[in-house]
């Protein structure tokens, strides 16, 4: 790449004079910045990663084992609470009793799976969250290398097109290496 770049300054000084200038320069160029590994990092375009979503089986799976101890044990308490109950009013056994631990059993049941699906969506919402902050962290490093890249190459135009004039001028009062 800076042979190409030594080699495309010489032709836009046309002649002898460019093709010397072009050849030192992209001579120069290679030694001081180490070849083309650097020039593909420089010349890539930045490029969006694709955010993968915790897939909803290992969410839920990740809110039964946060919630699942917790509402056991308030299932068995609430349960037990109610069975108290009944013995103290004589209900122990009877229809009014177990119509009550039962429709108690099933609302505390449907609440625990609401509440499984919401910690569930929250750890997706959580993981997506983190992911893409990492891709856009990702993402910016990789505009700031493009950025510096094209700032350290401006400067180098700027320099060889600054010195180009009087290596000329020098050359020409002094003779060309060629004509010794």
């Amino acid at each position: 790449m800076f042979k190409t770049v030594g080699g495309a300054l010489g032709t836009a000084l046309g002649g002898p004079v460019g093709g010397v200038i072009g050849t030192i320069g992209g001579g120069l160029l290679e030694r001081a910045f180490g070849g083309s590994s650097s020039d593909t990092q420089a010349t890539q375009q930045p490029q969006e990663q694709e955010v993968e979503q915790l897939p909803w089986d290992d969410a839920y799976q990740r809110a039964q084992q946060a919630l699942d101890p917790g509402f056991q044990r308030t299932m068995d308490q609430t349960l037990s609470n109610i069975d108290h109950q009944s013995m103290q009013r004589g209900f122990f056994g009877q229809l009014p009793a177990a119509a009550l631990r039962r429709s108690t059993a099933g609302d505390l049941s449907m609440q625990h799976q609401a509440n499984l699906a919401q910690y569930a969506t929250g750890l997706q919402q959580q993981d997506f969250q983190r992911q893409s902050a990492l891709a856009d962290r990702a993402l910016r490093a990789q505009d700031m290398d493009a950025q510096r890249s094209g700032q350290m190459w401006q400067g180098i135009g700027q320099a060889v097109g600054t010195a180009a004039p009087y290596a000329i001028d020098y050359f020409s009062e002094h003779g060309w290496p060629w004509q010794s």
